[in-house]
């Protein structure tokens, strides 16, 4: 009896272990992104990106580590890459980072360029969001 009490507390402890250290990595299926742009004074984007940019966007954002913070920078729905049920949102300020959920996940200056050149490029300027 006691062995199976052991055996129990053991398996919990090290569930609860294991859900606090694991660090959660972004991810993609077979989606295909949309750039997604809804300011005021400015046009509506809700566009597919064409198969290299939703490439490069998708190898940017793979196996990025997300983590719970909160920035002040400002994020927005209206200003987003969509891909699938999630949406990604850019910070609105330039910052690299990238808001997905409750959680947040950090580029290089180099790709955060590229984010934003790609987002341009459909007409969704993020620092007009803010």
């Amino acid at each position: 009896m006691k062995k199976k009490i052991a055996v129990i507390v053991v398996a919990v402890v090290l569930c609860v272990a294991a859900a606090v250290f694991a660090v959660p990595k972004i991810s993609f299926y077979a989606c295909e992104p949309t750039v997604y742009f809804d300011v005021e004074y400015c046009d509506k984007v809700d566009t597919k990106m064409s198969a290299e940019d939703a490439e490069t966007v998708k190898k940017m954002f793979e196996g990025k580590s997300a983590y719970f913070d909160s920035p002040s920078c400002g994020f927005s729905e209206k200003a987003s890459i969509r891909i699938g049920c999630n949406t990604y949102m850019p910070a609105c300020d330039g910052d690299e980072t990238v808001k997905h959920g409750f959680m947040y996940f950090s580029l290089s200056k180099s790709e955060n360029n590229e984010l934003r050149k790609i987002m341009k490029k459909y007409g969704a300027d993020t620092r007009k969001a803010i």
